[in-house]
């Protein structure tokens, strides 16, 4: 029993220094797609250690025009562009953004959010029902996502109370739709 527990944690133990050689890998990937590096030489070099790893491929404004990274994007497999989508950027242009992205590659946002309220900027709006119509949207085109942030440091909040048991409209939402999502 003992030599199998042994055993066990030593296969979990490689298993996670394999996932966090994959993960430091996926995220130079990204920095260097980030930094003007869509060519063949990067993916190349990120494809003989990660052969199989999905390269994140970022865009300009902080993720805001994922349909920009569609018109020189690195060549090779398993390629996903990201997007970071609040209410203050969800315009048309930004929209037609992840329209264009969709249609080349699967979408990650990596971002997303909101407060409802009459503050301006760019994570607040006075919609109750923005988040619902973004989720639309998501689901509709098949996009991978997920929320930001559970820290209360930052907007925009999941919850309202430092303890992290009192959930805001954009963490019930994220709530509701991740278990919509585990029950498919």
């Amino acid at each position: 029993m003992l030599v199998d527990c042994a055993a066990s944690v030593e296969t979990q133990t490689s298993a996670m220094t394999k996932l966090r050689a994959s993960l430091a890998l996926g995220l130079i990937a990204a920095v260097l797609s980030a930094c003007g590096s869509n060519d063949s030489a990067t993916d190349n070099t990120i494809r003989a250690k990660a052969p199989n790893n999905v390269i994140i491929v970022p865009s300009m404004s902080w993720c805001q025009k994922p349909g920009d990274a569609t018109a020189s994007p690195p060549t090779g497999t398993n390629l996903m562009y990201t997007a970071h989508i609040y209410p203050g950027n969800w315009k048309q242009t930004f929209q037609n953004q992840v329209a264009a992205a969709v249609g080349r590659a699967p979408v990650f946002i990596t971002e997303w959010g909101y407060i409802i309220s009459n503050q301006t900027g760019v994570p607040y709006t006075t919609s109750t029902t923005w988040g619902t119509s973004l989720r639309s949207v998501v689901d509709g085109n098949g996009a991978s996502w997920i929320a930001w942030v559970t820290d209360n440091a930052w907007t925009p909040n999941m919850f309202t109370d430092t303890a992290l048991t009192q959930l805001t409209d954009f963490g019930t939402l994220t709530k509701t739709w991740l278990a919509a999502t585990n029950s498919n």
